[in-house]
């Protein structure tokens, strides 16, 4: 080899290292710094035998996984075989577990764990001192009692999206709305895209608004403006309990709706329509679906969630678009107005995938997942402090479980939607980095909000040494690049084994050969550094070594 050649080397060895420190993605555990959101619920408050599980994210749970242990001693539970893609806790569907062997005499002496995703995935969950789950217990009281220790834990601000609804639902339920409508404020050209803050001139307390006046360009957004992004279809969900929010929201969205990408401008938009019909809202989804394109369309389907039955054709058309964004909101709303499952399972089901959103997905996968929680909690209602008792007929539901009974449904409407002109100048945009979480990477936001740090162009500066092993990291290996492969825990990636029982298993299962079913996908972590596995970082720095020695050694 001469110089120029073992040059080209080590320069190639660099590069894959330094891609791999880049995709080492705060995926695998970053989002999940949150604590009860999973509810369980007993059959019986003493000596129980039937567990009810209820998954309170608009994440889809792949490989979930229930275990429980107590005092008296340890205990088996048998997964239920019924739900919707095995292995798979989708958004607000719930599961039966039964206790096979031990005796445990009240439902407080059991201690339950999970975990889901990717091997690893779920190491930081639930946040430290705080419980897995939250147990509703048959006499309507809560286990553990408010306030759930751990709950309000200030680390997580890439998760605050999980935190701030299990703070409504079993905190205090003011405190958690106003959080939630904060964290969203008004679209993404008010969020700081590098950390969970928001701009305040345009949501300076909960009951007034102004509009950006930037247009947030068409391209993927940072792990952040997720994160602010689903805080919205949080506040969706629970829109019973919004009381004067509600037009605070309306408002709010229609700024969103400023926005070139269609994922966030679409999901605002939905959510809109969601909201119930007001005369604004109506006035301006009307100008937005007399135009063409897919926001036109995703309009329409607003408008029919909203009563409007001229938008049925459309609609109907639009769930079989090529257009992920479009054909979910479209699937959702025949799912929410028409009771249609069999579009839901058809349509919307599949489309929801186990992808980092912050990558040329574009956040697809989530979006669909969480649009999808929206009709499942329609179906079952939400309860604060409770469970809801609706059959979601799609998830294969006939009737309720354990839990006091709520409506799907409810009224809507409540106030007028404000303006959504007129904004403030926040000074231009800013060159404030993202800074790195432990074990996480950092990256420079994607443009957007000025004001709390600004935004500035993509970068893709790596963070403090990859993801961190908290809660179980993999062996040598990990999980696999989107091509599939082996390795110690090794999920699969495009065409391995997926998330409704993705390989994992030390000894590295292969993913090629395997199917992807709905719901699931082979998405989590790209690479592996840190403790998610060092053999393939080990083996590329021996490389780089090794082409070194030799470039020296021509050099004498």
């Amino acid at each position: 080899m001469n110089i120029p050649q073992a040059s080209m080397l080590v320069g190639t060895v660099l590069s894959v290292l330094l891609c791999s420190a880049q995709a080492q993605a705060h995926w695998c555990d970053d989002m999940w710094v949150s604590s009860y959101n999973i509810v369980v619920r007993p059959d019986s408050d003493t000596s129980p035998k039937e567990l009810y599980v209820q998954n309170n994210m608009g994440y889809q749970l792949i490989n979930f996984k229930l275990t429980a242990t107590a005092g008296s001693g340890a205990i088996t539970l048998t997964a239920p075989t019924t739900l919707k893609v095995a292995g798979t806790l989708l958004p607000a569907e719930k599961g039966t577990w039964k206790i096979a062997s031990g005796s445990p005499a009240k439902i407080e002496d059991i201690t339950f764990s999970v975990s889901f995703g990717n091997s690893g995935q779920s190491g930081r969950y639930p946040t430290t001192g705080a419980k897995a789950v939250m147990i509703v217990k048959t006499d309507g009281t809560l286990y553990p009692a408010a306030p759930p220790p751990g709950l309000d834990s200030s680390a997580g601000d890439q998760a605050r999206s999980l935190q701030y609804p299990a703070v409504a639902d079993f905190e205090d339920l003011n405190t958690g709305l106003d959080k939630l409508l904060q964290l969203y404020c008004a679209g993404r050209a008010s969020w700081n895209t590098g950390s969970e803050a928001v701009s305040p001139s345009y949501c300076k307390d909960t009951s007034s608004t102004t509009c950006p006046t930037t247009k947030p360009t068409s391209d993927s957004g940072t792990k952040y403006d997720y994160m602010h992004l689903w805080a919205g279809g949080e506040l969706a969900v629970r829109k019973e309990s919004l009381g004067a929010r509600a037009a605070v929201f309306r408002a709010r969205l229609q700024c969103a709706v400023n926005d070139a990408d269609v994922g966030f401008a679409g999901y605002a938009m939905f959510i809109l329509g969601y909201l119930g019909d007001d005369a604004n809202t109506r006035t301006f989804l009307q100008t937005q679906a007399s135009g063409t394109g897919d926001l036109a369309t995703i309009a329409k389907a607003a408008l029919y969630l909203m009563g409007d039955t001229t938008q049925k054709a459309g609609v109907q058309t639009g769930a079989q678009s090529s257009s992920v964004f479009v054909q979910a909101a479209c699937a959702a709303a025949l799912g929410i107005v028409d009771k249609d499952d069999a579009t839901v399972t058809s349509a919307l089901i599949p489309l929801v995938k186990w992808n980092e959103p912050d990558t040329s997905d574009d956040g697809k996968g989530l979006y669909a997942g969480h649009i999808l929680e929206i009709v499942a909690f329609e179906r079952r209602g939400w309860v604060a402090k409770g469970v809801g008792t609706g059959a979601v007929t799609f998830y294969g539901e006939t009737g309720s479980g354990a839990g006091g009974a709520t409506g799907t449904g409810g009224a809507t409407g409540r106030g007028g939607a404000t303006g959504s002109g007129g904004a403030t100048s926040a000074g231009g945009t800013t060159g404030k980095q993202d800074a790195a979480t432990t074990g996480g990477d950092a990256r420079l936001a994607t443009g957007g909000a000025s004001g709390s740090g600004g935004a500035t162009g993509r970068g893709g500066a790596n963070g403090s040494g990859g993801a961190s092993g908290r809660g179980g990291a993999n062996g040598s290996g990990g999980a696999t690049s989107s091509v599939g492969g082996s390795g110690s825990g090794g999920g699969s990636g495009s065409g391995g084994a997926n998330g409704s029982g993705g390989a994992n298993g030390s000894g590295g299962t292969t993913g090629t050969g395997s199917t992807v079913p709905p719901g699931g996908d082979s998405g989590g972590c790209k690479c592996n550094l840190g403790s998610h596995g060092s053999g393939p970082a080990s083996s590329i720095l021996l490389i780089a070594a090794s082409a070194l020695l030799l470039l020296r050694r021509r050099r004498r």
